[in-house]
């Protein structure tokens, strides 16, 4: 008995598992061949100009060169720290959009990810360019988000809507599952 009913989940299983991989590997897929390339083009073509056209008496210190899919911000009399911005929508929104694709397959999460993603990298890219050309301020905010804030934040939005969801997280997977601990808690 009890092995006819863990073949039966099996079976009520694995259809679900296969359209979440199958919609991840599509999104794996269209990452690697539709969007790496606009990234290094947008790092060479758009942010690179952009920055290196900011004439100001300020922006002669600095020294604008393209590593990759990331643009690199020098002093040119004290090579010492190097303000590197990479080109939003890279590891971290491959790493959340999948799981969120997994997670909520008939909502658009990851769009909003990504929606997220770009406009924090305008406002970084804004907070650079303010860097270069007219105040230290500007480098100052940028590493403030640069660091923990865009990559801990882009991680943590699939965990964050798990918690708000409040839904088990997979109902097909376990029929019996209670609702979250919090809700369980607040009863």
């Amino acid at each position: 008995m009890a092995q006819d009913a863990r073949s039966s989940r099996f079976r009520r299983l694995a259809p679900v598992i296969a359209k979440r991989a199958l919609l991840v590997g599509v999104f794996v897929i269209a990452y690697l061949v539709a969007w790496r390339p606009v990234r290094s083009w947008v790092a060479s073509d758009v942010m690179n100009p952009t920055l290196s056209r900011i004439e100001t008496p300020r922006s002669g210190r600095y020294a604008v060169s393209v590593q990759g899919r990331a643009v690199a911000v020098q002093k040119v009399d004290a090579p010492g720290r190097v303000d590197v911005m990479k080109v939003p929508m890279g590891n971290f929104f491959v790493l959340a959009g999948m799981l969120l694709i997994a997670l909520y397959p008939r909502h658009p999460y990851w769009l909003y990810l990504a929606g997220y993603q770009l406009g924090l990298s305008t406002l970084m890219f804004g907070m650079l360019a303010i860097g270069v050309g007219w105040a230290d301020w500007g480098f100052a905010v940028f590493r403030f988000f640069e660091g923990e804030f865009y990559q801990g934040t882009s991680l943590a939005v699939p965990f964050l809507l798990l918690r708000a969801d409040g839904r088990p997280l997979f109902s097909n997977v376990l029929p019996d599952a209670d609702r979250s601990e919090s809700q369980a808690a607040e009863k």
